[in-house]
């Protein structure tokens, strides 16, 4: 299970990740996201993953995509802070 929260100003949109980055919530964070890229203009956009206590592939893929748009990814962890530097851009379909 995936819980997903939103803090939204007029600077910072904030994605705080609890849980499970796995399909089918991989998926939800994707659609969420996406939906959330349109409506984000200039806000610096960060994403909080000191709660992700698991990440397969499609997770994976949703971290490289939003880090290659510009999101800024934080952990905790050493695993977590490992994932991250090794994300690639990988394509987001």
């Amino acid at each position: 299970m995936l819980r997903i929260g939103l803090k939204k100003d007029s600077i910072e949109l904030k994605i705080v990740l609890e849980g499970e980055l796995v399909e089918p919530w991989a998926a939800e964070l994707k659609s969420i996201w996406e939906a959330e890229c349109r409506a984000i203009q200039r806000r610096r956009c960060t994403v909080d993953l000191a709660d992700v206590t698991r990440v397969d592939e499609s997770g994976k893929n949703i971290l490289a995509a939003m880090k290659g748009k510009g999101a800024e990814l934080s952990a905790n962890g050493v695993f977590m802070k490992h994932l991250i530097r090794g994300l690639r851009k990988r394509d987001l379909s």
